[in-house]
């Protein structure tokens, strides 16, 4: 875990959100929860200690689907997420599924939440990458 170092040196610091690899050393990583995505964010607040405002959180996105059939969606996804109960899965920060207008108020809602100033769109991710964004960044001008 590279957090200690990231708090001491870095101005950057991203959450990704991987929980663990499906495939041991090799493969996508499997997605965490919210629960394990709070509990970073709190160890890495604790080690920035008075650097807190100098050091911005990077939320990496590795799976945006644009639909209004979400729960379908979101079925497609659980093997990314297998120890996330499916009722689960839409908080998963990593895991963006449904209508663009769902996707904005989520992103809005991890900013408070979790304190990420932006986010990193993962191009040849799970879904349409940056081209699913273009209709949620006019929602979030």
């Amino acid at each position: 875990m590279l957090y200690p170092t990231g708090a001491e040196h870095a101005d950057i610091i991203a959450i990704t959100g991987a929980a663990s690899s499906r495939y041991g050393k090799v493969g996508l990583p499997a997605f965490a929860g919210a629960p394990m995505i709070a509990e970073r964010v709190a160890f890495v607040r604790a080690a920035l200690s008075f650097r807190q405002a100098q050091v911005e959180l990077n939320n990496g996105i590795p799976a945006i689907i644009v639909t209004n059939e979400r729960q379908a969606a979101m079925s497609k996804l659980q093997h990314f997420a297998p120890d996330v109960p499916h009722d689960e899965l839409g908080d998963v920060h990593g895991c963006l599924v449904g209508t663009a207008e769902r996707i904005a108020d989520k992103l809005q809602q991890n900013r408070e939440r979790y304190g990420f100033r932006y986010v990193t769109v993962l191009q040849g991710g799970v879904g349409d990458g940056m081209r699913a964004m273009e209709p949620v960044i006019e929602l979030l001008r």
